[in-house]
């Protein structure tokens, strides 16, 4: 019977040990988001696509690719990053983001998927999901690469001075 009571008592205490232990953390891998705004926009009017990345430690990143849709003109990317510290009761935490923008425009109307952005880290790809755009015809007149036609208006009249 003693041996019994010991065996529980060993049980018992590993129990308590092993829950207080620090489990696993789930944050470890990095959190990878994919946004486009707006959804749905007339053609010629920029689509702005951003992958976000979230680590718990800074991310050495490769530089980002990304391959826009047949007939659509990438600009960018645009890269920017932020670090957030906090310190509570002694207890540090951090959150390194980096965001990875490109601008994306769509000359012509249609249903159209994008891409993530991808980048390399530790010999990892990371990419997020992929997006939606609808493109609706552009409501007035637009120019070579659907971006709304300018004028210029000037004193000229033609007449020499």
């Amino acid at each position: 019977m003693s041996a019994t009571l010991g065996r529980l008592w060993l049980l018992l205490v590993a129990f308590v040990v092993l829950a207080g232990a620090p489990l696993p953390a789930h944050g470890d891998e990095p959190r990878v988001t994919t946004r486009v705004s707006p959804r749905k926009a007339e053609a010629g009017e920029r689509v702005n696509l951003t992958m976000t990345i979230v680590a718990d430690e800074e991310l050495a990143l490769g530089p980002p690719t990304f391959k826009p849709p047949v007939g659509a003109l990438a600009e960018g990317p645009s890269v920017t990053t932020s670090t957030f510290h906090r310190t509570i009761n002694g207890k540090s935490t951090s959150r390194h983001t980096t965001r990875i923008s490109y601008r994306v425009i769509f000359p012509q109307p249609g249903s159209y998927t994008l891409p993530s952005p991808s980048v390399t880290s530790g010999g990892s790809v990371l990419s997020g999901r992929e997006q939606k755009v609808e493109i609706t015809p552009a409501s007035g007149p637009t120019g070579p690469f659907g971006v709304g036609r300018q004028s210029i208006e000037s004193g000229f009249d033609g007449r020499d001075p």
